[in-house]
């Protein structure tokens, strides 16, 4: 069942009109900033958005001008760490998502941004399949936010016995 939702939304995001991933993302985006402005938070781990996603970018822009801790999640293996860049320099990974290619390694993180393929209202989440963010989070206690469209936002997802919840996710017209 999960798999069907997995590919039938990916397909969905990725056939999206860049007009409304542009728009959309710029209404989700304003949305967070306003969450992130009530958070006493200092650091941050986003992820850098690619395909169709909605856009990471303007939110780590927004994070560095408050002179937030931005990591970046790192995939080692089989495994994740979050890393703050030491150099401008970004490579992309074996997932196509660019990661810093120098960093330090962030262990105490007040918020992490959660990508995600679908989610429900109860704040279950599907992911690309890789398991990368749930091993991660296992040992967190941190603030977890999903972004996402609405359409992505699915009736009913059963987690499995790893799967990790989110806290919070936005979308264009909803905040769970």
């Amino acid at each position: 069942m999960q798999n069907e939702i997995r590919i039938k939304i990916k397909n969905l995001r990725d056939n999206l009109d860049k007009n409304f991933v542009l728009t959309s993302s710029q209404i989700i985006t304003e949305k967070v900033i306003d969450l992130i402005k009530n958070l006493n938070a200092k650091s941050f781990m986003v992820y850098n958005s690619f395909k169709n996603e909605v856009k990471t970018d303007k939110i780590i822009e927004f994070l560095k001008e408050q002179n937030k801790t931005v990591a970046y999640p790192i995939t080692i293996g089989e495994n994740m760490v979050a890393g703050v860049p030491t150099s401008q320099n970004f490579t992309k990974s074996s997932l196509g998502v660019f990661e810093p290619s120098e960093y330090d390694a962030l262990t105490d993180i007040d918020v992490v941004f959660v990508p995600l393929v679908a989610c429900d209202e109860n704040k279950n989440r599907i992911g690309l399949g890789k398991g990368y963010y749930d091993r991660f989070l296992k040992c967190k206690g941190s603030l977890k936010i999903g972004i996402c469209y609405d359409f992505q936002v699915v009736k009913n997802i059963s987690p499995t016995a790893w799967d990790i919840p989110l806290d919070i996710i936005v979308t264009e017209t909803k905040i769970f």
